[in-house]
């Protein structure tokens, strides 16, 4: 019973842990990610302004 809930508690923090991590990563490429957007739809246009 003590090892299951030790085991379990373990797994729950590092679960915890890993969430942690990754939201400000989620977050910066969400930012990189409607930079990258923005610089298409600029091309998009250069090119059908062009034509």
């Amino acid at each position: 019973m003590f090892m299951t809930l030790t085991t379990t508690t373990i797994v729950a923090y590092l679960t915890l842990a890993s969430l942690l991590f990754t939201i400000p990563q989620v977050r910066e490429l969400k930012v990189e990610n409607k930079k990258l957007k923005e610089e298409i739809e600029k091309i998009k246009k250069q090119m059908s302004d062009s034509k």
